[in-house]
């Protein structure tokens, strides 16, 4: 029978915002020791959860320059 995991999306959520804030890289190992518990797997589920959320910045190839 499966864990209840300790952490929630919120949390890490919150935890890769002050990271990238800080100018870091919100990785699963740095979101995990910003929270100071949880599962290397959980975390990085739910790391995965909040970078897709993230979208990406366009770069100079997706910039029309034709206006």
């Amino acid at each position: 029978m499966a864990r209840e995991a300790t952490i929630t999306q919120e949390a890490v959520n919150a935890a890769a915002d002050r990271i990238r804030a800080a100018g870091g890289k919100p990785t699963a190992r740095a979101v995990r020791e910003e929270l100071g518990q949880g599962s290397m797997a959980t975390v990085l589920r739910l790391l995965q959860h909040w970078q897709a959320g993230q979208g990406r910045a366009p770069d100079a190839r997706d910039v029309d320059h034709r206006a």
